[in-house]
């Protein structure tokens, strides 16, 4: 079993109210949202470390995702 490490963050209102609001669209808790933000920003951070884009759209407009 994976080890369990407990943190302490601080969020601003409009993050802590964007993560509360993952959480109740999709039936998850806070800490499975914090989960599942972290390994899109890791999928999506080795994507570009590897020179690939990605992007999302529509089949008429495409906009690449940029990490800040």
């Amino acid at each position: 079993m994976t080890e369990i490490v407990r943190l302490h963050i601080n969020l601003n209102r409009e993050t802590a109210a964007e993560l509360d609001r993952l959480s109740k669209a999709h039936g998850l808790s806070l800490t499975e949202v914090v989960r599942r933000a972290i390994s899109l920003y890791g999928f999506i951070n080795d994507e570009v470390a590897a020179g690939r884009t990605v992007t999302t759209g529509t089949r008429r407009k495409r906009r690449e995702l940029v990490l800040l």
